[in-house]
Formats: C-alpha cells, structure tokens, sequence
C-alpha cells in the first residue's frame, strides 16, 4: 500500500527517499546521506558537515527551562554527531525561527547560551538565518569540522567478532524529561538528570581517539535511543548485532529514581548523546560492552541471560 502521509511513510523510510533522490555522482563527495554526517573533498584536508533542528513542541518545551541551556544544546548535538564521525569542529551556521511574541529577553538568552556552547566547542557562529514564525520556536545549526584522525568514522565499519560498546550511561536524558513533565516524582538530586537533558552533551575526545584507533569499526551517537539507533547501524553494516540487555549501562540514577522504568528508559529515552561502536579486541576508552556482531542479516537480536527477548518499551518515531 502506497503511504498517504509522512508518518505513514515513517522516517527510515523518508531518509531511504532522499538518498535516492539526492544520489550524486560529484567525486567531491566523499559520505553522502545516510551516516552521522557528510564529508566533502577539499584542497587541503576533507570537510565533514553536520546539521540538525529543533522544534517547538517537537524537541523541547518552552516551559522546561531557561533558555540559555536550549542555545547550548542546538550546538551540543550537532557536536556530538561530529564525535560521531571522529570530526574535530571548526565552525557553525546558526537559523532562528522566532515568532514575533516571543520575549526579546528569551532570544538574547538562548544566544547566548549558543555563543558559549560555539566558544566551548571551539566552533564559532559564522553566519546563518533569521525568520518569523508563525508556529512556535524553531533552530536549525549546522557545524562543519575536519577529520581528527587518518579517515573518519562511519557507521558501516561493523564486522563479524567485532565486540558492541557504548560509552558512559543510557536514560539519564530520557529520565530528565520525565521529570521536566511530572511524570516521574522528582528526588532531591534529580538535577543531574535535568541537567542532562537541557544540555546535552557531545563524546568529542572519545571519538578522536577512536577515530585514531586501528581496531574501531562502526561509530555513531545514540540520539533517538538504542532501540531506534542500533537497528540503524546494523542496516548501514549489513550485520546482526547481538545486544544483551542486562549489559546495558543504565545510569545508577534512573535505577534510583526510576526503577520500574529503567530499562525503557536505556532503550528509548533517547537524547543520551553517547557512542554506540564496534571495536576489535579492548578499545582505547572507557566503555561498557553490551553484545557481539556476528554475520546475518541487517537487525538487532536482543538477549537476556541468552535467551531471545523483545524489549518491553516502544521506540521513538518522529512522526508520531
């Protein structure tokens, strides 16, 4: 059946259009659609782009918190999708879609939080967009960098026998905003949690000394959660990844505050930022090993104690 609507044609799907469609044959690029980010051929030394939005209502919630933490996430995530990709950033591209209510003291808050997150990442704004609006509030960066190794990171690199990693905790994101909206009974120190969330964060060091790793295969961030973000990089591998759920590295937070939701919360909380990759033997950083590539199929078999077992949470969708 030919899908009717954008969210019956679903995301994956959409993004399998537009590599399509936008399919090129230009030497010049190197990675086009589909990875954490492209990389262009320049004279000197290749160019890796990035670029990500953020919508009202979509992405955030006005009434979450100041507006300062929101500038510096919209640079944050698009540093991590560079960490990603092995990139060190080099500059920024800013578009603001404001609409005309909006506090003039809000905006100049949310710059700022911007030009210290640009000064943070070594990335300053450049150039870029303003426009009304008449929705809410939308923010578009796109970041460029330069490979901080030989080559950059991909998520295609995944091989056989390769160990499954991950970098620091899952869900203390996810956990934050459950917070933020009353689901959850906030603790005296949830703020961590909130933190995480408002802020986001970006794992550059720890995708330089991957990208300089001879052993590293796959690479990308886990944005929308490990439900959603593993399938992606075993499809872009053409491999199965065998994932064991009681390995994953649930931030001893969201077990304190959440436990009955802490697992959910791990796979589907999404906005971690963190690493998922493959390596060959002990990786050079610190990281939580949570299953095996074996040769298969493109998907992702989850494991407890062994054993075949569906996670019990429900993937994030953008169109839903």
């Amino acid at each position: 059946m030919t899908p009717r609507t954008v969210a019956e044609l679903g995301e994956e799907a959409l993004v399998a259009q537009l590599r399509v469609r936008f399919a090129t044959s230009d030497p010049r690029v190197v990675v086009g659609i589909g990875d954490d980010g492209a990389v262009l051929a320049s004279d000197s030394r290749p160019l890796v782009l990035v670029a990500d939005a953020m919508v009202e209502d979509v992405h955030f919630r006005l009434r979450h918190g100041a507006a300062r933490d929101l500038g510096h996430k919209a640079l944050a995530i698009n540093a991590s999708d560079l960490a990603a990709m092995g990139a060190v950033p080099v500059a920024s591209l800013l578009t603001l879609s404001f609409p005309g209510t909006l506090p003039a003291a809000w905006a100049l808050d949310f710059i700022d939080g911007a030009a210290e997150a640009a000064r943070h990442f070594g990335a300053p704004i450049i150039g870029g967009d303003v426009t009304g609006s008449r929705g809410g509030v939308s923010v578009s960066v796109s970041m460029l960098g330069h490979p901080g190794g030989v080559r950059c990171l991909l998520r295609s690199g995944a091989r056989a026998g390769h160990g499954i990693w991950v970098t620091g905790t899952l869900g203390l994101s996810g956990l934050g905003f459950e917070l933020l909206e009353g689901r959850l009974a906030s603790g005296a120190d949830a703020a961590a949690a909130v933190a995480r969330h408002q802020r986001g964060q970006a794992r550059l060091p720890e995708g330089l000394a991957l990208a300089a790793s001879p052993g590293v295969g796959a690479v990308m961030d886990v944005s929308d959660g490990l439900l959603v973000d593993a399938p992606r990089l075993a499809t872009a591998s053409q491999v199965t990844l065998h994932i064991d759920l009681e390995r994953l590295p649930i931030d001893p937070l969201v077990r304190r505050l959440a436990p009955d939701h802490a697992e959910p919360l791990a796979l589907a909380g999404g906005e971690d930022y963190e690493l998922l990759f493959t390596y060959d033997g002990e990786p050079p950083i610190d990281a939580q090993r949570i299953g095996t590539v074996v040769a298969g199929p493109a998907r992702v078999a989850w494991l407890r104690d062994g054993q075949p077992d569906a996670p019990r949470t429900r993937a994030f969708a953008h169109f839903d």
